[in-house]
């Protein structure tokens, strides 16, 4: 399950075809969705803290706040491009 996926809420997404992964989180860049893939994980894993993704990254706790921050607010605004791209 991808950030974009847990952003739609499933709302008018079919199970059989779901909406492209790339395309949904295209404005992305790799970091953004590394961090959100690391810290929004599928219900029933461990989501992992900004200090444990900062070493990995070499990178501070608070920089990868503001990464996970951008890129919230990217995909709050995209929001509905992608919900009328999927219904």
């Amino acid at each position: 399950m991808t950030v974009a996926n847990v952003l739609m809420g499933g709302i008018g997404v079919s199970k059989q075809d779901p909406p492209e992964p790339r395309a949904c989180s295209g404005p992305l860049t790799d970091r953004e969705e590394l961090v959100l893939q690391r810290r929004y994980k599928p219900s029933g894993e461990k989501r992992e803290t900004l200090e444990n993704i900062g070493q990995s990254l070499g990178l501070s706790r608070e920089r990868v706040r503001q990464i996970e921050c951008r890129a919230l607010k990217k995909l709050v605004t995209l929001r509905p491009a992608i919900l009328d791209a999927v219904v």
